[in-house]
């Protein structure tokens, strides 16, 4: 079973209830170990895979890590938040608010992705560790909370640990003068940032090079990371397509040197044994259609964000 994951933040605590819809921290220790002892020490975290290993900068000990990469042309916002775990309802009020979601909702500038031609998503992720909490398993129900306010109080799942690693996110988007050269730019810009590209002909790699002088356009580069630490060095002075496939290459080696916490594991209460023997009268929402619904909910969203503007200024 596929981990459900939540990006990251430091008011985050083990045990503490979590609702996956709207990505909302809940009430503490809603789940306790299995002793009765709360969870907030993270003593209690222990690993639980190890692949890949990769050896430290100084030659000790072995680094597991798990690298994804991810580079396509995206035409819905949907699949660029999919992609960062972040949920669309989380998106749409954060946007709403102008920008109480936090810093990965906030991560890219939605008017600039509607008006571009060209959208191309790149995305490396890196898990060194997961810290999961295998005691965390007795669900504490608060007295007198009625079942109406089930979902308010716990959420419908409960942290359970943290994936430990890091994240690189950048989002290229491109606004052509003349629009019916997309596909052929679009294309040029593929060859140019597949990583798999080794060796290309003389003259395909000179029309690849003057790929940002050939058009006219307009380029905006929107880049986000966790973990890693400093990973633009000395030479990488403002962010182009060549610095952005540069540092992406390079990334999982700086996260083997400094990660970082990148998401909060989900573990839904109906999977706890303890929850259904509680005397707790209520039950937690199921949101995995309503997940999907709000993807699509948050691209309409978008869309009427677009032609509000328009007609405002018309």
């Amino acid at each position: 079973m596929a981990l459900i994951l939540a990006p990251y933040n430091s008011a985050m605590r083990l045990g503490m209830g979590f609702n996956s819809f709207t990505q909302q921290l809940c009430i503490n220790d809603a789940v306790k170990l299995e002793d009765g002892g709360e969870a907030a020490s993270e003593r209690v975290l222990r690993p639980q895979y190890k692949l890949g290993t990769m050896s430290a900068a100084d030659g000790g000990a072995n680094i597991s890590q798990v690298v994804t990469w991810t580079a396509k042309f995206v035409d819905r916002i949907s699949e660029v938040t999919d992609s960062m775990n972040i949920s669309g309802s989380l998106e749409i009020k954060a946007d709403s608010l102008g920008g109480g979601g936090g810093a990965q909702a906030r991560f890219m500038d939605s008017n600039k992705f509607k008006e571009s031609d060209i959208n191309y998503f790149i995305q490396v992720k890196v898990t060194n560790e997961l810290l999961v909490a295998p005691n965390l398993t007795q669900f504490s129900p608060i007295e007198n909370v009625p079942p109406s306010e089930f979902t308010r109080v716990y959420g419908d799942s409960f942290i359970s640990g943290f994936t430990e690693g890091g994240e690189f996110n950048a989002l290229i988007s491109i606004k052509l003068k003349d629009r019916s050269k997309a596909k052929e730019f679009g294309g040029k810009l593929k060859m140019k940032m597949d990583r798999k590209v080794v060796q290309v002909d003389a003259e395909v790699e000179g029309d690849v090079k003057s790929l940002e002088s050939s058009y006219e356009h307009e380029t905006t580069i929107a880049v986000s990371w966790t973990g890693g630490g400093d990973i633009k060095d000395e030479r990488v002075k403002e962010w182009t397509l060549e610095t952005l496939k540069a540092v992406a290459m390079e990334f999982p080696e700086h996260v083997m040197a400094c990660p970082m916490r990148t998401n909060a594991i989900l573990t839904k209460y109906t999977g706890l044994k303890s929850f259904w023997g509680s005397q707790l009268k209520g039950s937690p929402l199921d949101y995995e259609n309503a997940g999907v619904y709000s993807a699509a909910l948050l691209d309409a969203y978008m869309d009427y964000k677009i032609m509000w503007r328009n007609i405002q200024t018309g």
